[in-house]
């Protein structure tokens, strides 16, 4: 148990007190001798020495491996499966490509594959684009979320308004783009003129029988 030692003695000047608990003096005690040690502990780790590089040597950055792309397939006319308009790009690699994002960048009007720790080069100076596939662009940039600081985008113009997906296929070491949309048969309006034809010749027939007779009635 805490024993409290007052002597009934106060003073009401704000923050100061008689009769302090003898325990809280004790475990004042205890602090300070607990922030000497920790003072003399930090002198002493920041008096070692530190990594073994020489000063002013930048330490080590991973390794950033560059992968090429080394040929680009593009289907020219689409393929048509269950209702949908199918065109795919294949974007063939030096080594299997490493995992990647893909999303679309609508200020860009384009779909972006986001390589992570990579740095790209290409062999295609000139890929077979069309209507569809509009634009191939490679950027290598820095990054502050990649381990190497490196970060590499392929950015393939696409008009906005199509699914896409993309694939890797690891032993052709491809990513296969597919982009598709669906198609919409409209229905082809009735024509209802045989209706209008078979009123006005069931009005004619009416008409033929009614003049007949009253001509026999007249004879």
């Amino acid at each position: 148990m805490v024993q409290l030692q007052d002597d009934g003695a106060r003073d009401f000047r704000p923050g100061v007190r008689t009769g302090m608990n003898t325990a809280a003096k004790t475990g004042q005690g205890k602090n300070r001798a607990f922030a000497a040690t920790l003072l003399t502990a930090t002198v002493l780790t920041l008096a070692l020495p530190g990594p073994a590089f020489a000063a002013g040597e930048p330490p080590e950055l991973p390794f950033v491996p560059e992968v090429t792309i080394t040929g680009v397939t593009i289907t020219q006319t689409p393929r048509v499966d269950a209702n949908r308009m199918i065109y795919t790009m294949d974007l063939s690699f030096s080594e299997r490509p490493r995992d990647y994002w893909a999303y679309y960048d609508g200020k860009a009007g384009a779909i972006v594959l986001d390589f992570y720790g990579i740095s790209l080069k290409s062999l295609v100076s000139s890929p077979p684009l069309n209507k569809i596939f509009t634009s191939l662009v490679i950027k290598n940039l820095e990054s502050e979320m990649s381990l190497s600081g490196k970060r590499a985008l392929i950015l393939v113009g696409c008009d906005a308004g199509w699914h896409f997906d993309a694939t890797t296929q690891e032993k052709q070491k491809t990513v296969r783009l597919t982009i598709w949309r669906e198609l919409t048969f409209e229905k082809p309006a009735r024509n209802r003129s045989w209706i209008w034809a078979v009123v006005l010749g069931s009005a004619a027939a009416v008409g033929l029988a009614v003049g007949l007779t009253a001509l026999l009635a007249a004879d």
